[in-house]
């Protein structure tokens, strides 16, 4: 997967789920069918005709899209595995319905397939096969949330993987594959340090692994290197790179492929560093004879655009526009909208520097919609996930409805059984039975209040359960949406005003006397108020300090920005925070602090605040306390009571506790208390 700063790479990345090596995946070379056939009608139920069953499935539904061939041998497969208590062969076969469900972007199926397979792997009495089993489900479900744009979910079950893989005896390939993984979800997350210390895992075994590994290790670092503007990292990474494309390790398609990212990692080098923009265009020629050879059109239409980009930079302005329209049509035709989004937007800047402002006007104005287009599909997708993760939840719950249900035919089958062996015994012996009948009554009062406690209690179980499945869907979709308008914010309408402002200095410079019209003047100044409110709203809706720097600096960001509007004065201390939290629960504690402290401003008319985080190992204490005018805890009406509620919520989210002390003209404070796991990588 090639990151790279444009955009576009990284949608690609977004789009594009995450390599993930198991025991179960089969190669897409073509099988002998027959002989496998032969296997299975010539050998007994045994774990070996149980395996080729589920392998000649898995070829049908994976490769060959025989759907209904395929799944009639997953499921004698799996029947034959739960016959013979085959625990593994059971496991394959959910993995095999798993991929087949997340091939056809059916999420929410494929979730709950290796959830249950997390389940049965337990059985598996082998050591090194229950773990692989564990690690392949884990990874699978980690490359769901990846797919769907949950980085923070994907790297929590990217690193359980790690845990158990770097237990045992690791494949080398699969080793570096899933650090690999991990490294990308750090940087599309913008967390360099970390993807770089997950990369340099790889790094010693290496040598070990498939040779195209060693290309994805040097095209990540580069990313990196740009980051650090490390120039000597720039080249070094480059040299290593085509050194390894010059032994010819690789197949024919890996070679084109890595030798087309191998220019553009010259042509980006060229450009952003030497600014040598000739010498970009001509590696990006190349790149871009490689893309039509290999009928890649997404990558052949963003080379086109990078080609034309060079040429914006160099002055020739209508070579660039002639290309950029074509890219652009062509792009349109294909359906490949983020290519013409970039083209569109580049086009208006071209046009705007050739003074034709009838088609600068035209094609921002195709951007902006372009832009809405495909904010609404990224909306939309999210929207599912969300469905398909509360439909599982709702299917769990279902379950385990059913499971009481079984209980309860079980015990009403055991009673009949006893009522029959009592009639029997009568036969014999009447005494015996009135002796017995009367026992009987006891025990069966016995069972009917076991029975209705059970009940009760799994009542009780399903209706916490459902209430903690609509919390975390909510609270998930809350924090997806606002990462969501967050960007959107920033890099759709924030870009767009920035061009706005660029037309009104363009339109100063032409025509002087608009330098002395209050009306000109007023609209310019409008527009650059509304561009820094939009990114004020941006950051407070997901603060990038929060995700690149962790909890603590982003806590001393808010309080510092509070404190600046001086209507409020925040201290802040903390103690014993030296190690990053899980991200979601960092995000949920940075949300509840965040909740209270506008709480205080907008209820509280109070001077001061206090913001404390003390940390003793898995226990962090939170409390924050202001000198305000208090309020009755137990008031309905209490003006901030919506506020509390919402901050309630997401302490429960956390399985944490939370105690208020409020006092009329004292202030009030909220104390917090939490278990949580500090990261140690």
């Amino acid at each position: 997967m090639k990151k790279s700063p444009d955009r576009y790479s990284k949608m690609i990345g977004l789009l594009m789920p995450c390599i993930f090596v198991c025991c179960t995946v089969v190669n897409a070379q073509k099988l002998n069918e027959d002989s496998l056939k032969k296997v299975i009608k010539e050998t007994k139920e045994d774990t070996t005709r149980i395996n080729v069953l589920r392998k000649l499935a898995s070829y049908y539904l994976l490769h060959e899209m025989k759907e209904k061939e395929g799944l009639e041998l997953l499921d004698q497969s799996e029947q034959g595995a739960r016959k013979i208590n085959f625990y593994a062969g059971i496991c394959n076969a959910m993995l095999t319905r798993g991929n087949y469900a997340a091939n056809n972007n059916d999420w929410g199926k494929a979730l709950d397939l290796f959830k249950q397979m997390l389940v049965e792997s337990v059985k598996i009495t082998d050591s090194t096969s229950r773990k692989k089993t564990e690690m392949s489900g884990l990874g699978n479900i980690a490359n769901i949330y990846n797919t769907n744009g949950d980085y923070a979910t994907a790297i929590e079950y990217y690193l359980k993987s790690l845990a158990i893989m770097e237990s045992m005896d690791f494949n080398p390939t699969a080793y570096c594959i899933l650090n690999y993984n991990i490294a990308s979800m750090y940087q599309l997350t913008e967390q360099y340090e970390k993807a770089e210390k997950y990369l340099l895992k790889m790094y010693p075994v290496m040598g070990k692994a498939r040779p195209d590994m060693a290309c994805d290790y040097w095209i990540e670092q580069q990313a990196i290197a740009r980051y650090k503007n490390d120039t000597a990292a720039l080249i070094s990474n480059i040299d290593s790179l085509e050194s390894i494309l010059q032994k010819d390790m690789l197949s024919k398609k890996q070679q084109m492929d890595y030798t087309s990212k191998l220019y553009e990692m010259k042509a980006d080098h060229a450009a952003s560093v030497n600014k040598d923009y000739a010498a970009s265009i001509n590696y990006y020629e190349q790149t871009l004879a490689i893309n039509k050879a290999l009928n890649d059109l997404p990558q052949q239409y963003a080379t086109e655009k990078n080609i034309a980009d060079n040429y914006f930079k160099l002055g020739n302005n209508a070579r660039s526009a002639a290309m950029l329209e074509e890219t652009y049509a062509n792009s349109i035709k294909d359906s490949i909208k983020q290519i013409a989004f970039e083209s569109a937007k580049l086009l208006s800047a071209v046009y705007a520097k050739m003074n034709d402002n009838g088609n600068a006007y035209k094609y921002l104005t195709r951007a902006y919609d372009l832009n809405e287009a495909i904010t609404s599909e990224k909306r939309l997708a999210q929207l599912n996930f969300i469905e398909a993760n509360f439909q599982d939840a709702k299917k769990e719950k279902e379950i385990a409805i059913l499971k009481v249900s079984n209980t309860e035919n079980e015990l009403a089958v055991t009673k009949r059984n006893q009522l029959l062996l009592t009639g029997g015994i009568s036969a014999a012996a009447i005494m015996l039975l009135l002796g017995m009948l009367y026992r009987n009554s006891n025990h069966r009062k016995t069972i009917a209040e076991k029975e209705q406690k059970l009940q009760q209690e799994q009542i009780r179980f399903l209706e916490r359960q459902q209430q903690v499945v609509s919390l975390q869907s909510m609270v998930n979709g809350q924090e997806t949406e606002r990462t969501r308008i967050a960007k959107d914010l920033h890099d759709g309408l924030g870009g767009l005003f920035s061009t706005v402002k660029m037309y009104f200095s363009t339109l100063e410079h032409q025509q002087e006397q608009l330098k002395e019209n209050d009306l000109f003047k007023k609209s310019y100044e409008m527009v650059d108020t509304a561009a820094s409110e939009v990114r004020r709203i941006a950051h407070n809706m997901m603060p990038e300090v929060l995700l690149k720097l962790g909890l603590a600096n982003a806590l001393k960001d808010l309080c510092d920005n509070m404190s600046a509007g001086r209507l409020l004065q925040v201290s802040l201390q903390i103690n014993g925070m030296e190690k990053r939290l899980n991200p979601s629960t960092e995000i949920m504690l940075y949300r509840i602090v965040q909740e209270l402290l506008n709480n205080i401003v907008k209820h509280a008319q109070a001077s001061k605040a206090i913001v404390q985080f003390i940390q003793d190992n898995d226990r962090l204490s939170v409390t924050v306390e202001d000198d305000g005018q208090g309020f009755n805890t137990a008031d309905a009406d209490a003006p901030n009571k919506a506020g509390i509620e919402t901050v309630r919520s997401r302490v429960n989210y956390l399985n944490g506790n939370m105690q208020i002390d409020s006092q009329k003209d004292v202030g009030t404070t909220v104390m917090m208390d939490f278990l949580v796991n500090p990261l140690t990588s």
